[in-house]
């Protein structure tokens, strides 16, 4: 039945009752002997009154714009006369309501309007339409597909029909009529007029099997498409409802993720990690190359948004792709929950960090398939944040405080060394005094694993030819140490020590009378030289008998 082109809106007046020291109002509408077919309206905050009388047994449909008015059987509106049907909401928010009425019984509209509405009745059977789909295969729609569906883009096609519908059975059908089935649910409880078919799965199934290519026309099928208020009713006469469309290629499908458990919300999150720590990587693998002009983000989140004292703190870290893996370096910043979150307190802070893993895409531009309906676009994980700290001590031998001798054996023992990083041991000092500084070279440290202690590290050298003022001290320290708690450790290994004696003193004091010189080449200087003989060498730097002396 057609809508009637008549719109039918009676607003009865306002009826006002002054007394002397307080005043009232209350309005009505009343929508007099309600006709199918024709569109009733009313404003907001009035009671809507009018009567409805069926000319046929059989279901019976409401569409209203807003919310439903109360129908009943009764005159006076009671409770127990109420009249009660399913209800669903069309694509355009309107709701539809059905219920099954008795012919020539009048049925009595009784309700309180909050908002602005309007209400079309129909009776009897109601041709079933196709009103639209989201996305849309219609090329003039904004919402328009683009021609080509992608299962990555768009896991659900939801259908509309202009009243509610039951349902069978949903297939995927490939160009070879090969079949797969789609789960598909109503926006009501088992009938509704929006169906949402989950296509995405079924389309990954179909590229697998070798079913479907970019560029092939399938088709989503529902069968058993019947008028939910009326079983004889079915769309096209025979329940069947084919939506064609086509499909882009198969998009890239997660294979791996390497460094995090997809399976748990416990996975562990270190508050620091150290520059090339591979447990600072996450790696997502796929079973094909991603793009090279567009790189992943990773998004941290971490707070409760419920709390606006503490607030939430967010972090996006760019990722790299290396042909079929997007890597996601964490490593470098120091994360504790007090770092995120500089108002919380240990009450306050959250014990579950999450990140979600975007902007993946192949290279012909479809985002990477994420099998996920509630996160279509990319993969979400789930951490416990372990804060780190260490200790870190160190000892000197020599002794801090002694004196140094050029080419002197020197060792530090570092506890937990292995848990630091850094550029270089340095040797400060003055000469002419002027401040100056030697780092030793990477090749002339040796470093090992203590064997007694767990965790420490030993690093030896010798004592570098530095050329210091007398009587001022040496500092020796690490440059750009780096822990991996992500603690400031710098002064943790650190050294103060007199001075620096080229050894020579000790050399002609040790009871030798005879000298073998030669300079740092190898070169031989003298060959059974005196003591006398030595005070008369040039300032430079040579190996007395085997030992390495600086003469200033």
């Amino acid at each position: 039945m057609n809508i009637s082109t008549l719109t039918k809106a009676v607003v009865a007046s306002a009826f006002i009752a002054l007394g002397s020291s307080a005043s009232a109002s209350a309005q009505s509408v009343d929508l007099g002997t309600v006709e199918a077919g024709t569109e009733y309206s009313w404003p907001q905050f009035v009671t809507v009154t009018g009567v409805y009388t069926p000319k046929a047994t059989g279901p019976v449909k409401f569409q209203y714009t807003t919310t439903q008015l109360e129908i009943y059987t009764a005159a006076d509106h009671n409770e127990n006369s109420k009249v009660t049907g399913e209800f669903s909401y069309t694509d355009q928010g309107k709701l539809v309501t059905y219920s099954q009425l008795k012919a020539d019984t009048p049925y009595y509209i009784f309700s309180y309007a909050m908002d602005a509405g309007s209400l079309v009745i129909y009776e009897g059977t109601s041709e079933l339409k196709l009103v639209s789909t989201i996305p849309s295969t219609d090329p003039e729609n904004p919402g328009y597909y683009g021609g080509k569906m992608s299962a990555s883009s768009d896991y659900e096609m939801v259908v509309n029909f202009n009243f509610p519908v039951s349902f069978g059975n949903v297939f995927l059908v490939a160009p070879d009529n090969t079949r797969v089935a789609v789960t598909a649910k109503a926006n009501g409880s088992s009938v509704g007029t929006a169906i949402g078919c989950d296509i995405a799965p079924a389309m990954m199934e179909l590229y697998k099997d070798g079913k479907i290519k970019d560029g092939d026309e399938v088709t989503l099928r529902l069968l058993q498409v019947t008028d939910a208020s009326d079983s004889k009713n079915k769309y096209n006469g025979n329940g069947r409802c084919d939506i064609p469309f086509i499909v882009a290629g198969k998009p890239l499908e997660l294979v791996e993720v390497i460094g995090a458990d997809r399976s748990t919300v416990e996975n562990p999150f270190n508050s620091y990690y150290l520059p090339g720590d591979e447990n600072a990587m996450i790696k997502f693998v796929f079973d094909g190359p991603l793009a090279t002009d567009k790189t992943g983000m990773a998004s941290i989140s971490y707070g409760d948004s419920d709390n606006l004292d503490v607030g939430v703190y967010s972090e996006d870290i760019p990722g790299t792709h290396d042909g079929n893996t997007a890597i996601f370096d964490f490593s470098g910043k120091r994360r504790r929950p007090v770092d995120m979150l500089p108002a919380s307190t240990p009450e306050t802070q959250p014990a579950g960090l999450g990140i979600s893993f975007g902007r993946l895409y192949s290279p012909d531009g479809q985002r990477v398939y994420t099998g996920s309906k509630s996160n279509p676009s990319g993969f979400a994980l789930s951490f416990i944040v372990n804060v780190l700290q260490y200790t870190v001590a160190a000892d000197f031998t020599p002794a801090r405080g002694s004196s140094l001798t050029i080419g002197q054996p020197m060792e530090i023992w570092v506890m937990n060394g292995n848990k630091i990083s850094y550029d270089a041991i340095r040797f400060e000092y003055k000469e002419n005094g002027e401040d100056k500084y030697y780092d030793m070279p990477e090749a002339d440290v040796k470093e090992e694993a203590d064997p007694l202690s767990e965790g420490a590290m030993l690093y030896t050298f010798n004592v570098p030819a530095i050329e210091c003022d007398e009587n001022t001290p040496v500092i020796v320290r690490m440059t750009g140490l780096e822990c991996a708690d992500g603690l400031d450790h710098a002064n943790d290994v650190y050294g103060e020590f007199k001075q620096v004696t080229s050894g020579i003193s000790d050399i002609a004091s040790d009871g030798v009378v005879s000298f073998d010189v030669y300079d740092i080449a190898g070169v031989q200087v003298l060959s059974g030289a005196t003591r006398a003989d030595l005070s008369s060498l040039a300032k430079g730097v040579y190996i007395i008998n085997g030992k390495k002396v600086v003469i200033r």
